[in-house]
């Protein structure tokens, strides 16, 4: 496996979620820890809802914000370089034993 910028930044932004999660627990407060938050400034739908909702914008939702533009404009930018799934998935693919193809992937 090449170890390119992509699989790079996928690594270090898996490493990254599984650190935010595992700061998510319940501590019997109740204030938003600053890993939810993560979550949430991050999250580009939460981004165009509080936009939707006010009319106005604040820069604590830059980072949703600028995940939505980077999407629209590179495409699949989210899945390829940080989405935690996409990870996963390139991992293991190459692991999985193929034995059918499946018909409807075929291009005709």
């Amino acid at each position: 496996m090449k170890l390119g910028s992509a699989l790079i930044s996928q690594i270090v932004f898996f490493i990254l979620f599984i650190v935010l999660f595992i700061f998510t627990d319940y501590r019997g407060k109740d204030e938003i820890s600053v890993a939810v938050n993560s979550f949430f400034r991050a999250d580009p739908l939460v981004s165009i809802s509080y936009l939707l909702a006010t009319k106005s914008f604040t820069y604590l939702l830059l980072p949703g914000a600028l995940m939505f533009i980077f999407s629209i404009v590179l495409g699949r930018f989210f899945c390829g370089w940080i989405c935690p799934l996409g990870t996963i998935i390139d991992l293991v693919t190459n692991k999985i034993k193929k034995t059918v193809p499946i018909k409807f992937l075929k291009t005709s």
